[in-house]
């Protein structure tokens, strides 16, 4: 019977892949005798084991290798040098173990990968049938797990231009498995608790590296992927390397040689914050250079024009969609370490991305938009962390760790600042402290952060200003300080009443850090007639924003507020005169109905007296839930079903 299975299985496809047939060939489905194969895995051994091989096209290190034709009438070959594992020759396994030790020792394979080869070396290379091919079906796995191997795949196929290789790898990259994510070993995503550790790791890349360059190369590559406080920063590298090397002079233009080197904007942001901290670094003269950088690294995420616009932009989505995607697929995670393997593996697939300046907006139809789609609708729960929440919601880490030092580098010197650079670090200090607005202290000891992001922002700016001369532009801003605590000490249904953003956004901070300030918002949304008014009042943007607090206070309690929530919506719902604002709060409804795992608040609509008025909209929300069963993840999808049934019902 398997055999017969097998049969048909091969013969309704023109090619069938070389691990599927290994695994047919593992079940007794045919004997060797009877597959014949399609490759000459001998010669092609002998490609891939001679580096200086003239059919072998030099390429960047990865997966596979590019083979050039014998007959020039031919195309180029594209060989997955795993598949030399699962063929019978022992010459063929030992060239790819060969082969694969070398990427290892390349930093392209995992920890878990490379332990799997250690495991089963031996058993690969006996000649017992049974042996080898258990040995070769772990190692072939691990290896097309390997998330850090499916990265450099993606590089080859990109290089090449290999079309079915960027779409083979590209979603291995950007969604992995969970397999793939469990195999990637990070050390450094808890500075909180791991101070002692990062410090005695600065020093001692101080002490083993020769060159000043080499030294912030590791830095960059082992911590340099998120922006840590400053006595764990790169500025605490370059301060350890003059104590180390008194004789090294200044290293200012080392530095930025350095920085001006790397495609990555991230060595330019650790090159300003060197100087923040520590503002002996900048030599006489030079003091105008670093506001030039500074305001290029405050302005190029909001100017569509500015030479690293794109790449900043490129790395906020990344991160915020691997925030997502492991909230999703890893829920009730440590909200900390999600958020600093999202900013991990960011930047190394932006730093590939940036090559070849790929379409944020093709990355955001593909991936990023079904990622947010699914972790909105999930509302999966995540360990409260400060990390987290400014990699979901801040525009930019980098730009508001900035702000923060620059504002308790009081001993910079303004005099070489220019009126706009002024202007547009202000500005810039406005927006972060706009989206930061909070009711509540942010958790955690602030006087020795893990991260240069979590230092006071109102303090940091209130500094600045303390340092700048007067004019309209530091008046508008004092003025905006001085108006949070009257926000925060104003009745919460007035502020509600007005929409006002201010509260809003500190509702949506507080909501996600399940803070005490919810409690006063249950306690006036469980009056039917004031959760109506303002549900049927605030505009289209207010409502979404107050309904994401609403949704995400229900998904995190275990309490009857889980169920008030949806139908505080749907009694808004059929209470509204106006039809897009009925529309509106259905939609509203079905969503919090997915996020809580309810259904009666549909049923509620639907089975009203007047609720036909909402088939059509029932009709549009089933069409587009039912469009997502396909790619939620399992927990998800076993949460839509339900409101399926209720909203056909």
């Amino acid at each position: 019977m398997i055999g017969k299975m097998a049969r048909l299985a091969i013969h309704g496809e023109r090619e069938i892949e070389a691990r599927s047939l290994f695994g047919f060939q593992n079940a007794g489905a045919f004997k060797e005798t009877e597959t014949n194969d399609s490759f000459p895995y001998a010669k092609l051994a002998g490609i891939v084991g001679n580096p200086k091989h003239h059919l072998k096209v030099p390429s960047p290190p990865g997966p596979c290798v590019l083979i050039r034709p014998e007959n020039t009438s031919n195309a180029h070959e594209v060989f997955r040098v795993a598949n030399l594992l699962i063929v019978k020759p022992i010459k063929c396994r030992r060239t790819a173990l060969t082969y694969f030790d070398n990427l290892a020792n390349a930093g392209l394979l995992t920890e878990r990968s490379k332990q799997t080869i250690l495991a089963c070396r031996s058993d690969l290379l006996s000649s017992e049938t049974n042996r080898w091919r258990q040995a070769a079906s772990r190692i072939y796995d691990a290896t097309e797990q390997d998330w850090l191997l499916n990265l450099a795949g993606l590089r080859q196929a990109l290089e090449w231009n290999f079309e079915v290789g960027i779409w083979d790898y590209l979603p291995n990259v950007l969604r992995p498995s969970i397999i793939a994510v469990d195999s990637i070993d990070l050390v450094w995503w808890h500075p909180h608790d791991q101070r002692g550790e990062i410090k005695q790791a600065i020093e001692e890349i101080v002490r083993t590296e020769q060159t000043f360059t080499g030294a912030l190369d590791r830095y960059l590559h082992s911590l340099g992927h998120v922006p840590l406080a400053a006595d764990l920063s790169m500025g605490r590298l370059v301060a350890e390397w003059h104590l180390h090397n008194p004789n090294s002079g200044f290293l200012w233009h080392e530095l930025w040689s350095w920085a001006n080197s790397k495609n990555s904007p991230l060595a330019r942001y650790h090159a300003c914050q060197s100087a923040a901290s520590d503002p002996t670094l900048i030599p006489e003269g030079c003091l105008a250079d670093f506001w030039t950088v500074v305001e290029e690294l405050l302005s190029s995420e909001t100017d569509d024009g500015g030479k690293w616009s794109n790449v900043w932009q490129l790395r906020f989505h990344l991160a915020r969609h691997y925030c997502h995607y492991f909230e999703c697929f890893l829920p009730w995670n440590d909200g900390e370490r999600a958020a600093a393997l999202a900013w991990w593996l960011t930047e190394r697939v932006a730093s590939l991305l940036d090559e070849i300046n790929v379409s944020l907006e093709y990355l955001q139809d593909m991936f990023f938009a079904r990622t947010h789609l699914h972790w909105y609708l999930a509302r999966t729960r995540a360990g409260v962390s400060e990390m987290r929440i400014q990699t979901l919601f801040c525009p930019s880490i980098w730009q508001r760790s900035l702000i923060a030092q620059l504002g308790s580098s009081a001993t910079l010197g303004l005099g070489d600042a220019t009126t706009n650079q002024r202007e547009i670090i202000e500005t810039c200090m406005g927006v972060h402290a706009w989206q930061d607005f909070r009711f509540e202290t942010p958790a955690g000891d602030v006087t020795s952060p893990g991260y240069a992001f979590e230092l006071p922002l109102e303090k940091s700016i209130r500094e600045w200003l303390a340092t700048v001369p007067d004019d309209d532009k530091k008046h508008e801003l004092e003025a905006f300080l001085d108006a949070f605590p009257g926000i925060r000490n104003a009745p919460l249904l007035d502020q509600l009443s007005a929409a006002n953003s201010f509260t809003l956004f500190g509702l949506k901070t507080s909501a996600y850090f399940q803070s005490s300030q919810i409690e006063q918002l249950e306690k006036l949304l469980r009056d039917d007639t004031v959760a109506t008014k303002l549900l049927t009042s605030m505009d289209e943007i207010s409502l979404w924003l107050f309904a994401d607090v609403l949704m995400e206070s229900a998904a995190a309690t275990e309490t009857e507020w889980r169920v008030v929530v949806p139908h505080a919506l749907a009694i808004a719902c059929l209470a509204s005169e106006d039809e897009e604002r009925r529309n509106l709060l259905f939609v509203l409804v079905t969503h919090c109905s997915v996020a809580t795992d309810t259904i009666s608040a549909i049923r509620m609509i639907l089975d009203h007296p007047e609720g036909y008025r909402f088939r059509s909209v029932a009709f549009n929300n089933h069409k587009f839930l039912n469009a997502q069963l396909s790619t939620t993840p399992p927990r998800l999808a076993a949460r839509i079903r339900p409101v399926l049934v209720a909203l056909n019902a």
